[in-house]
């Protein structure tokens, strides 16, 4: 086996044994210099851009929430200008009470859901735990079904408990 010697003459390398003529290859000499330099250059474009990712996130989800809140004040003035301009009827602008009353309920009763969904999963852990060391089913199985068969009896408690609820406002 023949080996292949590279050698280098005055910054130029000579590669003899490509295609059976010599090559002359200026670029190979600084490829390597260069690469060196070039990755040692992205590592810290990286490590930089890594710590700006950060405040980019911040910065657009600050101007969402700003854009947002601005198109929606903006819209309700104008809607406002508008009706008084008008003169229509403004009692629209000021919520009864009966209407405080009833998104109260809605939102009480989305809580009042959300937590008895939480303690259903909670207690589902607990029974798959049961499950799992006294009865001896395997985890794959105990687990996800005693989670989901709690958070599902959890959202029907819920639900009585919220047309109880309707019963008794009515």
């Amino acid at each position: 086996m023949v080996t292949k010697k590279i050698r280098k003459v005055s910054s130029v390398t000579i590669n003899p044994f490509i295609n059976n003529r010599a090559i002359v290859n200026k670029e190979n000499y600084f490829c390597n210099q260069n690469t060196k330099l070039l990755s040692k250059i992205l590592k810290l474009l990286i490590i930089k851009f890594r710590k700006m990712e950060v405040s980019i996130v911040f910065i657009s989800l600050f101007i969402v929430i700003f854009g947002i809140c601005y198109l929606y004040f903006t819209a309700r003035h104008k809607e406002r200008l508008a009706l008084i301009e008008k003169d229509k009827d403004v009692s629209v602008f000021y919520s009864s009470k009966k209407a405080l009353s009833s998104s109260s309920n809605a939102w009480r009763n989305v809580v009042l859901s959300l937590g008895l969904v939480s303690i259903g999963v909670g207690v589902g852990i607990l029974l798959g735990s049961f499950l799992n060391l006294t009865v001896g089913m395997s985890e794959e199985v105990a687990f996800p079904a005693s989670i989901f068969l709690m958070a599902g009896v959890g959202l029907l408690t819920g639900f009585f408990i919220t047309k109880k609820n309707e019963k008794e406002s009515i």
